[in-house]
């Protein structure tokens, strides 16, 4: 998701995420990111593809230095909006998060025979079975 870094006189950092097709940047308290020295509109569109910067009602745009009409944001732009900079972040910068990596499974069993067996071959009680008795030594 892309996303408008806000860094205004002495504050904090904020984190505007770019979810609406048109984000207004302006003074007026109604607008979507409110820029309190700004003259006139700034807007941004997504139009599917790309994000795109547009002065509005007599706003002075400036992208990486350059005092622009309208301008295609590319990760990274700094648009300056008189004390206010904003950094343009594209949704690619996300990280994608590392892959779990599981432990192998255990086999329940390691033995070739079936559970069953190869737990009661050994027991006491099994080797009476077997034609043995417990109590009984090899002679």
């Amino acid at each position: 998701m892309a996303t408008l870094v806000v860094h205004a006189q002495g504050a904090a950092p904020s984190f505007v995420p770019l979810v609406k097709p048109l984000t207004t940047l302006a003074a007026a308290a109604d607008s979507d990111v409110r820029v309190p020295d700004l003259r006139g509109v700034v807007a941004i569109q997504f139009d599917g593809q790309s994000f795109i910067a547009t002065a509005l009602e007599g706003a002075h745009l400036v992208v990486n230095g350059r005092k622009r009409g309208q301008h295609t944001l590319t990760d990274g732009d700094t648009i300056q909006l008189g004390s206010t900079q904003l950094v343009f972040q594209s949704g690619e910068r996300i990280a994608v998060p590392a892959q779990i990596r599981r432990p192998a499974r255990r086999r329940r069993n390691p033995s070739p025979l079936p559970a069953w067996r190869s737990s009661r071959v050994s027991s006491p009680r099994n080797r009476a079975s077997m034609g043995r008795s417990p109590d009984s030594s090899t002679r």
